[in-house]
């Protein structure tokens, strides 16, 4: 069972070379001619002892760039994509995700210190285990959370990576977890799905554990619809104690051969039994997707997405998604967020900052330069603050974000230089305003508010008994390769010596 973190994307990327770690012999002869012309001309390239500025304008000081970076990270000749970012307590950040190899698909987990450098990387698993996500260990360690080919499993590592615990837990069925969220009891929560095979329809599991790793309850989830899927793969911990689980339904329409997408939302109480469920719809076109969610300071909960806001024929025009909700599920606003003359933006991601607001994340893509990162910062009433792209040279896309300790954030996803070239993780290591060292430019977005449906629906739970193992998770170390993505841009401001 594998599972997948939505992305706006066309197709996969596979090729038989990486471009990783390559410079084109075209590069190296410009270079080699702009250092000849230099010396000829008696020019200085400002930043060398002779000059007094930088080659790179956003390099110009170590002190003024502070920890801000963009970089990418990955092996030779495989696909790497970022799931989560776990800060650690020396302010670096454990990048956590998958490595294919097609098929071997493997967790992926990657230490870097605060300025990017890798301090150290591991794969896990014999090929056939998934990531679903970690979270921090109290000892500065980290658990690491999602599926085998059957079951789920969850794993103890210390802060080096080293494995230390590796638990099964196995329903009979065919077993994954997507997500894990580290509990106020010092537990954590799972959610993920479970399934009679490969072809047959699966239903949301939850599984509440201790800290140590035991089943406190598990349970399944079968919604009053028998003709859409439903995946769940977000979770948040609310005020009464109780967690509010989101994902997405899928319908599909044989007539006309489309899917249609709403969010949905289950209203848990702490011992997983269900207090309400809720079902979120555009009606004006008809899908909805939810990318991520969390909770605001008032009770409520802020959800993040995709929604389509018009339509070219049979192509859609998507933008970007925020709900808020009240405690009860009431929608209280909702806006969409896009760039004028720009096809579509995702939401994937959202982080909640100290002023009240919240930090959207996802991508922005059309026909003429492609993909790029996309981050939108709105206030606690969902008007824009201010809005970036990041451009690393390729095509971009932002699974995740979290917000540094100095009030900035780190956005990771994965990169690809063109539609033939394997993945790397992609990374930018912003300031509190979204600035970065290099490729980020302010975006003009529009804001419209869209009627955002909500109806309630009937949800059936059901305890699920899970047997409880161990298994072997072997790591290896790998050659984690990392590049500076803003060599892609080159600025070369010269200084005339004076005679």
């Amino acid at each position: 069972m594998r599972w997948t973190v939505f992305r706006h994307r066309k197709g996969p990327n596979h090729t038989g070379y990486s471009v990783r770690g390559r410079r084109s012999g075209a590069v190296r002869a410009i270079v080699a001619l702009l250092v000849l012309m230099l010396g000829e001309w008696g020019l200085t390239l400002p930043g060398t002892p002779d000059g007094p500025g930088a080659v790179c304008r956003a390099a110009a000081s170590a002190a003024a760039a502070g920890t801000r970076f963009q970089r990418s990270y990955g092996l030779q000749g495989s696909d790497e994509r970022a799931r989560t970012v776990v800060p650690s307590s020396d302010g670096g950040f454990l990048l956590v995700g998958t490595v294919s190899l097609t098929p071997p698909t493997y967790p992926y987990v990657i230490k870097v210190d605060a300025a990017g450098n890798v301090q150290w990387s591991r794969t896990y698993g014999d090929g056939n285990a998934w990531t679903g996500g970690a979270v921090a260990a109290a000892d500065g360690g980290f658990w690491l959370a999602g599926s085998t080919d059957r079951d789920i499993y969850l794993v103890k590592m210390d802060a080096d990576g080293n494995v230390q615990r590796a638990i099964t837990y196995d329903g009979g069925a065919l077993e994954g977890a997507g997500t894990i969220l580290a509990t106020s009891d010092g537990g954590f929560l799972l959610v993920g799905s479970t399934s009679p095979g490969d072809l047959s329809p699966s239903q949301p599991l939850v599984v509440k554990l201790d800290g140590s790793g035991s089943v406190q309850w598990s349970r399944t989830y079968t919604l009053s619809s028998s003709t859409a899927q439903t995946f769940l793969f977000s979770v948040v911990q609310t005020a009464d104690g109780g967690f509010l689980v989101g994902g997405d339904r899928s319908f599909y329409d044989y007539r006309t051969g489309q899917y249609t997408y709403s969010i949905v939302l289950l209203k848990l109480n702490a011992d997983g039994t269900v207090q309400q469920g809720w079902e979120l719809t555009n009606p004006s076109f008809g899908s909805v997707s939810l990318g991520d969610m969390v909770t605001t300071f008032d009770g409520g909960v802020l959800l993040v997405g995709t929604t389509v806001v018009g339509m070219d024929g049979n192509v859609s025009d998507d933008d970007m998604l925020a709900v808020k909700l009240d405690s009860a599920g009431n929608v209280q606003w909702s806006r969409t967020y896009g760039r004028p003359g720009v096809l579509d933006e995702a939401g994937t991601a959202v982080v909640r900052t100290p002023d009240g607001g919240f930090l959207l994340v996802g991508n922005t893509h059309n026909s003429s330069s492609g993909f790029d990162a996309y981050a939108v910062k709105i206030d606690g009433a969902g008007n824009v603050q201010w809005s970036r792209t990041y451009d690393g040279g390729g095509g971009e896309g932002i699974a995740t974000a979290v917000m540094a300790a100095d009030g900035g954030f780190l956005l990771a996803g994965d990169t690809w230089p063109d539609s033939t070239a394997y993945d790397d993780m992609y990374v930018v290591r912003t300031d509190d305003l979204g600035e970065g060292t290099c490729n980020s430019a302010p975006a003009t977005t529009v804001m419209a508010t869209p009627a955002i449906a909500v109806q309630t629906f009937g949800v059936d739970s059901s305890p699920a008994p899970l047997t409880v193992g161990t298994i072997a998770f072997p790591s290896a170390v790998p050659e984690t390769q990392t590049e500076n993505r803003c060599r892609y841009r080159l600025y070369l401001p010269l200084v005339v010596r004076g005679p």
